[in-house]
């Protein structure tokens, strides 16, 4: 049994070192791009901030974001670097929709639209609280009780 074993293994040693080897190589050079953006209000007014981050969620910095306004295409777009963190920041108008597009270094483009609208004041339609409204129901269904009671 032990000579069968030695015959077998220089067959079983080189699928296994390919193995091994296949475990060990350093990770691709490229990566799928994500690209997170939101409008958000500062005291200066409305922008649109964001990060970008390749598919192992390491930040992309140094990447080109562009961002065009697609309501007024006669505005020229905005460009700008990723930071260290990937993040990225650009003032904006309110009531605007907006693309906004990140080109990698090895030449990945990933893109989303923005809506840049200002959460509007909740509406006061001058309607009854709810407790009134279960209030004069509950009321009102002592009426048919009344008139059905036995005397």
């Amino acid at each position: 049994m032990p000579c069968g074993l030695s015959a077998a293994l220089p067959r079983l040693l080189l699928p296994a070192l390919a193995l091994l080897f296949s475990l060990w190589q350093p990770h691709a050079a490229a990566h799928g791009m994500h690209l997170q953006a939101r409008p958000a209000s500062t005291h200066d007014g409305w922008v649109i901030q964001g990060r970008l981050s390749y598919s192992d969620d390491s930040a992309a910095a140094g990447n080109y974001i562009r961002v065009e306004n697609l309501d007024q295409p006669d505005f020229p777009p905005l460009a700008l670097q990723t930071g260290p963190a990937g993040a990225f920041q650009l003032p904006v108008l309110a009531g605007h929709r907006y693309r906004v597009t990140a080109q990698g270094e090895e030449g990945h483009t990933t893109a989303m639209e923005v809506l840049v609208t200002p959460p509007e004041a909740a509406a006061d339609d001058n309607g009854w609280p709810i407790y009134l409204v279960i209030a004069a129901f509950l009321l009102a269904s002592l009426i048919p009780a009344h008139f059905l009671r036995k005397p």
